[in-house]
């Protein structure tokens, strides 16, 4: 199940923006 995170990580950025929070700065 932890492949499932990584393929939804991106998609919650989309939503609220905190997974990728760290990446866009």
């Amino acid at each position: 199940l932890r492949r499932d995170v990584t393929i939804i990580a991106p998609m919650i950025d989309m939503v609220g923006g905190t997974v990728k929070s760290p990446d866009e700065s």
